[in-house]
Order: structure tokens, then sequence, then C-alpha cells
């Protein structure tokens, strides 16, 4: 039987084809009793992400001149907009209402953006049965052929009337290393 949707991801095994299609990635790292958290993998990729980076600078008075002070390298920042996937259930098509079978809430998309929003609020602190943290580690996004390791300082998402099937989201990522796994030429 077909299925109504169609899977992005049905060539991620050919490799030839998995530059095309390579999803943004999130997952949590650097965390030793629990040494493996399945990755998130966005369902569409941000329309717009901007990086930027900054000089850390500082001026003070002194009693006869200023003086300014060079720090080094602030944190690059990783700007990003975009949306959530469309709020569709198989057999059923799109979902915006809360009755409960055909509710929103219970479309793979909306579940995907719970779980980012939960990376997000955690930003890499494993929790225990009591809430109280166990552990720290870090928030990981792999995003063009590169490994951002950080932590989210914003996030906000916008329910608006104009699109009742999606979130539009944005975010903000300080990257604290970042790892080029493959340069944009070269063979995967």
């Amino acid at each position: 039987m077909a299925s109504l949707i169609n899977n992005a991801f049905r060539d991620i095994g050919i490799l030839q084809n998995l530059r095309k299609r390579i999803p943004m990635i999130f997952d949590i790292v650097d965390v030793k009793k629990f040494p493996w958290v399945p990755p998130l993998f966005m369902l569409i990729n941000p329309s717009t992400l901007e990086r930027s980076s900054m000089k850390k600078i500082t001026t003070q008075k002194t009693r006869s001149a200023w003086v300014e002070y060079h720090w080094g390298d602030e944190l690059d920042t990783l700007t990003a907009s975009g949306s959530t996937g469309g709020f569709v259930l198989p057999f059923a098509g799109l979902a915006s209402g809360s009755k409960k079978p055909f509710s929103r809430v219970t479309t793979i998309s909306y579940l995907n953006f719970l779980n980012v929003l939960d990376i997000y609020r955690s930003n890499g602190a494993v929790y225990d049965d009591y809430g109280a943290i166990v552990e720290y580690g870090n928030v990981r996004m792999f995003y063009d052929l590169t490994y951002y390791v950080g932590y989210f300082s914003d996030f906000s998402f916008t329910d608006s009337e104009t699109h009742p099937y999606r979130f539009d989201i944005d975010f903000t990522f300080r990257v604290q290393r970042t790892l080029t796994t493959l340069s944009p030429g070269s063979p995967i």
C-alpha cells in the first residue's frame, strides 16, 4: 500500500543523494551516565541560518585616559529561523483543531517540535526521576557537514492564524566548538 506522506529520507542509504537530503540534527553529547541519546532529525531545515563572530573588547577610564582591553573572541552565534513540518495526519489530512483523533498534537511534526523544545529546555542537562540535574552535557547540532557543540540561548515559536498547520520557529545557538567534517566540494 502506498503511503500518503512521502519520506524525505527514503534514500538516506545512497551516499550520492545524501548530500542533498541531510537534515539538521540535534543530539546531546559529553554525558557519561547516558553515553548515547538518540539524535533528533529536524523534518524541515531552517530557511535562514546566520553565523556571527565578535571580538570581546572592554574599555575602562583611568586617571589620564581610556584603556581598551582586547580579550579575544566571543562565542560564535548561530541564528536560525524556519518552520515545523505541516501538521498532517496519515489518511486524514491537515489537522489544526483540538478534537482528539484529528488534533495536531497527534501528528509527527508536532511531536518532533516538542522534542526540539525539550532539547532547548534541558540544554544538555540530564535529569533524574525527581527532576534534579544528574549531569550536564552539551547540545550538538549537525548542519551543512559541520558539527556545532554548544547551547541554546534563545528559542521562540509562533502559532499564527495565517499558517494554522505549522509553527514558525526562531532560535539562537551559542557555539563552543566547531568541527567541519567535509569540505563542500569533496566526495562523501
